[in-house]
Parts: structure tokens; sequence; C-alpha cells
């Protein structure tokens, strides 16, 4: 029996998607493990048409798929290697050398190779075995997440306790939360933008500006694990140390913590928004906001291709394609592109609904916005108009460099693209709303040089009444909800002393942390010099 070809086929598949499945849905991934077994077989039925001979023309189709699966690798090894000023990675040598090896491996199954049928149960052996370990990985991510979503939310259950809703008509609160929006001081030293005037806007607009703000921790998951809980992560859990298990452990906290357990608990519906994270989607809420739909109540399912396929062709011989993707069909490029696009259409489908939709909604209402911007890929211009990129789109950040553009443009134009927008959503919600309500616009961790930029971060607050009276410049995000409680439902809160921690990015070293301390300067005692 001939099974490897389909095996080895479906390995990149498998592993692509263990290596990120703690960030994206098995779903994603379906229409690109159906492409690549049609191909294969395609492939195969063609070889045997050509060579009469089942098991040679397997053999033969093996070793073109896996030529085609490594070049990627090979290619995103080499471009930036150097040897002796030569620069290695480059199509024009290594497809080349591909077609080298093409040749050569044709010659040795064609000629060398006297009964390929003795090889196929090895390879089949051969193939199952690769399969094991990114499946092993899958299913155990698949039961731990099940198991933390259940588990976990006995934890976060929180009584209303003395909390009460002094009014008949008590505020909608919106908590949006600008991913990767660093301080004032960083935006001018690290990007040379001026973001006072910015500020100012929001502070004419009754806006306080607590101008000194960092975060809690400087990974998205552990910071906003820490705000949606009012806690620490240690005070949370004392497991989340170093060496806890990565992501799937805060899940059921995130979905379901003390912030949004306590508004439930007072009456409030929770509003929610595809955000491209799993785990700050909240698909269980009152009301989930997809992209792109009519009625905003469902994820429409958009054609062309995704992100997940966008990382397999570049981890192919498809990154040809990406390289000189401005050189081909505009129907292709929209293809290639079409990541960055469906990415465009959630931000923008988000701040719609935020200031169009959200504020009709029957309250009182919870509303958690978490918007990809202005964290990479960059995608705006400074006026939201699209910037164009082909290669394999990513949330990461290697090396200051996202898709195409490099950081030092790509970051600041976007702060200035979400600083339109989140004037303009403001006061669309001010406008629309029957009653005053709270607004919460605050970074989730910063960007930039070193761990201090990496932790400051946009921190405002619109608080009808005394609340900002209780507010002061070096406020972190786990005393937001604190002071939010106390202030307009009947809380007891202790505010917690304000502490930064930093860890690596990787997943091992995650709970590894180091204080930071608050070095930053307020907006009104800054000097904007340039650096």
């Amino acid at each position: 029996m001939i099974i490897y070809p389909f095996l080895f086929a479906l390995f990149p598949v498998l592993s692509l998607f263990s290596q990120n499945v703690d960030q994206i849905r098995l779903p994603i991934t379906y229409r690109s493990f159906v492409t690549v077994l049609i191909i294969t077989l395609c492939l195969l039925l063609i070889l045997r048409l050509i060579f009469k001979d089942w098991h040679r023309s397997a053999l033969i189709c093996f070793f073109m798929i896996f030529l085609f699966f490594t070049y990627g690798h090979s290619y995103l090894i080499t471009k930036s290697l150097l040897i002796d000023g030569f620069l290695v990675g480059r199509h024009r040598y290594l497809i080349v050398l591909w077609s080298l090896l093409l040749l050569l491996g044709l010659w040795i199954i064609l000629k060398k190779i006297k009964e390929p049928k003795r090889l196929a149960a090895p390879l089949n052996i051969i193939s199952i075995g690769l399969l094991f370990t990114p499946i092993v990985t899958i299913v155990q991510f698949e039961i731990r997440l099940s198991e933390e979503m259940k588990s976990r939310q006995h934890i976060s259950e929180f009584s209303c306790g003395e909390l009460t809703l002094d009014v008949d008509h008590p505020p909608d609160v919106y908590y949006i939360i600008l991913d990767a929006y660093a301080g004032h001081d960083v935006l001018w030293e690290a990007y040379g933008l001026n973001n006072s005037e910015f500020l100012e806007t929001l502070s004419d607009r009754g806006f306080y500006i607590a101008d000194r703000s960092q975060s809690n921790y400087n990974h998205t998951e552990l910071s906003l694990l820490s705000s949606l809980n009012m806690s620490y992560l240690a005070d949370i859990d004392p497991t989340f140390s170093n060496g806890a298990p990565p992501n799937t452990s805060v899940w059921g906290l995130l979905n379901h913590g003390v912030v949004r357990k306590t508004f439930e608990c007072l009456g409030y519906k929770i509003v929610t928004f595809d955000s491209g994270y799993y785990w700050t989607g909240w698909r269980d809420s009152d009301y989930f906001i997809g992209v792109d739909t009519e009625t905003f109540g469902e994820l429409r399912r958009i054609k062309g291709i995704n992100s997940f396929e966008s990382q397999l062709i570049e981890t192919s011989a498809g990154v040809i394609i990406n390289t000189f993707a401005n050189k081909l069909p505009s129907y292709i490029q929209a293809e290639l592109g079409h990541p960055y696009q469906e990415q465009r259409n959630r931000i923008l489908s988000i701040f719609d609904a935020l200031g169009d939709y959200v504020p009709s909604l029957p309250g009182p209402k919870f509303v958690f916005a978490h918007l990809l911007v202005p964290h990479p890929p960059y995608i705006f211009g400074p006026n939201g108009e699209p910037v164009e990129q082909y290669s394999a789109f990513t949330l990461g950040n290697d090396q200051g460099v996202s898709g195409d553009i490099p950081e030092s443009i790509g970051y600041p134009n976007q702060v200035s693209f979400t600083n339109k927008k989140i004037a303009e959503t403001v006061d669309q919600i001010l406008s629309s709303s029957r009653l005053p309500p709270i607004i919460i616009v605050q970074g989730d961790h910063g960007i930039g040089r070193h761990n201090l930029d990496k932790v400051s971060i946009l921190n405002a607050y619109y608080c009808p009444g005394m609340l900002d009276q209780y507010l002061y410049p070096e406020i972190t995000p786990v005393n937001s909800f604190r002071v939010l409680f106390n202030e307009y439902f009947g809380g007891q809160f202790d505010l917690l002393k304000d502490f930064t921690f930093s860890s690596p990015m990787d997943d091992e070293n995650k709970y590894d942390f180091t204080i930071i301390p608050n070095k930053r300067i307020s907006l009104k005692d800054y000097q904007f010099v340039q650096p």
C-alpha cells in the first residue's frame, strides 16, 4: 500500500499548525489539508501515466514534495547569510541548486533503484512516525485547553458582595485595548512621533491621561489576565511562576475573569469582538461581533488565502511567488495580500461597530474590544490608507521588520491612524450614548528598544462624575477596575501597589519575571527634544 506521499505532504501542514496551535483554531487549516492531498493525488496520477509504475511514481512524488517544502525553509535560513560579502540566500542560486537536486533525485530513482516497491513499507512507517509528534502536541494542547476552560472558571467566580447599582440607569463601560500602544516618551524617543496633540484631544473630551502609566506585564495575555482579574498573576494562582505551561493556563481566566463575572453579576450584558486572537474574542458573550457581517452577529467566512495558508506558502517553494509578487498579475497580488486585507477589515469593523452599532445595544453593557493596532503587521498608513504587503502574514516583529515594512516607518504611521480612529470612535460613542459612558483606552504593553519601552503604555480614562479624583499618573491596569468598582458600584477594593514585571518572549521563560521600575516623565514635564 502506498500512503507515504500523502502523509509526507500532510506533515508540513500539521507541523505548522502544531507550532501555532495556541494562536489559531483548527478550522483555519482545513483548506490546506485538503489542497495538499488533492495536489499530491494529481501529481501521483500524472507520474503514474508517465512512468507506468506506481511505486516508482510514488518515490518521485515524495521527492518532489520534499524539495517543495524544504525550499522555503532553506531560503528563510540563508536569505540574510553573508559569506565573504556574498549573499547566499538568493532565488537565482537556490532555484538552480534545487533543480540540480531534482535531476539528481530523478536519476537515482529511475536508474539506480531497482525495486522501489521494497521501499514502500519503511517509508510508510517513517511517514507515520513523522506525524506522531505534531499530532501529540495538538492533542495535548486541546486536552489541556478543555481542562483549563472548565477547571479554572471556578477560580474566577466572584460574588457581587457589597457591589450594587445605586442608580436606575448605570453607565455602559467600554474597555478598549490598543495592542502595543506605547507611551508619549517612547513614541518620541524611539520613533520621532510627538503624540501630545492626540493626548490633548482626549483631555479636551474629558479624559484623564495617566501619563506615567506602565503595563503590569510585557505580554498581551499576561497583561490582560492581570487587568481583567484585578490582581497580579502570583495572587491569581501561585502556579503562574517560572516553568508554568504557556498560554492555555490563562485562557479560562481571560475568558471568564473577575471583571467580566462582576459585570455579569451586576446585570450587565457582555459585548465582545472577533479580535483575531481566540482568547480575547469571547464567543460566549451576550453579543459577539464578527467581521464584515451585516448584522454584526456572526463571523462570515472570507474567501482568499488566510493567515495560516500565507505562512505555509512562505515556508515552501511558494516563497518565490511572495518575493516577486509586485511583478505578478493583480489578482495574484490580491490573493497573497488577502490575510493583511482580512486583518484590515477586522480592525475597521471593530472601530465601526464600536461607534455605530454598539451604543444602540440595550444596556447596561460591558464592552471589551481588543484591537491589534498599532501592533504589527503594519497595514495602515497614517490616514488609514492600505499598506500593501505580500510576505507571510504574522503578528510577530522579527528584527524590527513586519512583513515588507520597517518598524521605524510602519509603527508611527499606524499610531497616527489609530489616533484618528480612536478620536472618531470616542466622539461617536459619546454622541450616541443615552447616558454618559465610562471609557478606558489602554495599551496592553509597549514596543521599542528595551524593557522600559516595552512596558510604557497609553492609559486614558473617561469617567463621568468624581472618578478622576481617584486616578493618578502612575496607575497601572491592575488597579483600573478596582477604582471603577469602588467609585461607581460601592466596592471596597484596596488599591494594589503598582508593579511592572518583564519576562522573556519565549514560552519556556514567560513566567521568569524581573521588576521594571517606573522612570517615565509626565507629559507636562516632558521635553520633546530630538534624540
